[in-house]
C-alpha cells in the first residue's frame, strides 16, 4: 500500500515562488525582447509564457521565437488548425521551474486580410 501526501498550500506558494522569481531573472536578462503574457501556475512551479498581439502589429512568430531562444527551449510543436491557424508550442525547464510558452499565428486570410 503506498501513502498518499497532500500537497499543502505552504507547497503551492514556494512553487509559485520559485517560479516568480524565475520570471524576475528572464525579463532582467531578455529586456530587449517584446513584452508577452506571463501567467504564474498555481500547481508546481510552472511558467505559461503567452505570444499575441493585440492591435500592437508584431510578428507573433518571430516574437515566439526570440522568447524561445531566450528560455532555452529546443523543439516546438506547431499545430495547424487549418483555416489559416496554426498553434505554437515549447516547453523548456530551468531548475525546478516548467516554462511553457504558446502562441497562435493567423494568416493573412484568416484574418480577413484580402490583399
Amino acid at each position: 500500500m503506498t501513502a498518499t501526501f497532500p500537497i499543502t498550500d505552504g507547497q503551492r506558494t514556494r512553487w509559485q515562488r520559485q517560479a516568480a522569481a524565475t520570471l524576475g531573472e528572464i525579463l532582467e536578462s531578455n529586456r530587449d525582447l517584446p513584452t508577452i503574457a506571463w501567467t504564474v501556475s498555481a500547481v508546481g512551479a510552472t511558467l505559461l509564457g503567452r505570444v499575441y498581439d493585440v492591435g500592437r502589429g508584431i510578428d507573433i512568430r518571430a516574437v515566439f521565437e526570440g522568447w524561445r531562444t531566450a528560455i532555452a527551449a529546443h523543439e516546438s510543436v506547431k499545430t495547424c488548425m487549418g483555416a489559416g491557424v496554426t498553434h505554437l508550442r515549447v516547453v523548456a525547464r530551468t531548475g525546478r521551474v516548467t516554462l511553457i510558452l504558446t502562441a497562435t499565428v493567423l494568416s493573412d486570410t484568416s484574418r480577413g486580410d484580402q490583399g
